[in-house]
Formats: structure tokens, sequence, C-alpha cells
């Protein structure tokens, strides 16, 4: 497999509703955490009644205007699929961003990434964006095989 055929099987598997339904559960994970830190802090009610409005438009339409998560998220979904103007420098800052928004705990220096996100969509769109798409030919050719089958 070369890289021309790699990034195809990406395009093909990274549609717009895959990216879409990611960018819903990157949001799902983070209010919970959001939540869960509230209700720590003891200001739950108080972040509850405008932050629940805005964050269920969020959820529905997945964007956020400014630098955000989920721009980074659209941003390594970009170069996984191949996009020419994704290949920009600053893709670390994209990923650390997502990993340190879904895996850093507030106190730790360091994220720490289950095995099973290397599996999901967004992982290994931040694997390609990180280290190439050589980085992901194995998992490539197993999507390959199974759209294959189906």
């Amino acid at each position: 497999m070369d890289e021309k055929q790699a990034y195809e099987v990406l395009r093909s598997v990274y549609t717009n509703e895959l990216m879409m339904e990611e960018k819903r559960r990157v949001l799902k994970i983070l209010y919970r955490h959001l939540e869960e830190q509230a209700a720590e802090l003891a200001v739950a009610d108080e972040l509850a009644e405008g932050a629940g409005k805005r964050v269920k438009r969020y959820k529905e339409y997945a964007y956020m205007p400014g630098n955000t998560l989920l721009k980074s998220v659209q941003f390594v979904f970009n170069t996984a699929r191949g996009d020419p103007t994704a290949g920009e420098p600053d893709a670390s800052i994209h990923v650390k961003r997502i990993y340190k928004a879904l895996y850093q705990a507030p106190a730790a220096r360091a994220p720490v990434i289950p095995d099973y996100f290397w599996r999901t969509p967004l992982g290994v769109a931040c694997l390609t964006a990180e280290q190439g798409i050589a980085a992901v030919y194995d998992i490539i050719e197993e999507l390959e095989q199974i759209h294959r089958t189906e």
C-alpha cells in the first residue's frame, strides 16, 4: 500500500457524518468532565443555566467559534483525509490540545491516553497528523478488508 492509496481509504471512511459524530462524542466527554468538576466546586447550578443551552447547540451543530478543541479535531480529520491545506506546521499544537482536553487530569503533567483510543477514528486521525500516514498503514489495511467484505 502506498501513501496515495492509504489516503483514499481514509477519505472514504472519514465521511462528514463520521466526523460530526466523533465531534459530538468529544463534546459529550468534555461536558461530562465539566459537570463533574462543577459539582466538585459546588457551582454546578450556576453553570447549568447558561452553559447548558450553549452546549446543547454545540452538540447539535458541533461548531464553536474561535481556535477551539473542535477546530483541532477538524484539523486532524482533514489531515487524515489528505487535505493539502491541513499539513500546517502546527499539527502538534492541535494534537496536544486534543490529548490534554480528553486525557489529562487537571494536576497531571502529561495525558494518560488509553490504548483503545488509537483504534478510534479520532485516535487514527491524531496518529496520522502527528506521525504521518505510514504510522497507520496496518489500521488502514484492516479498514480496507472490512470495506471489501461489506
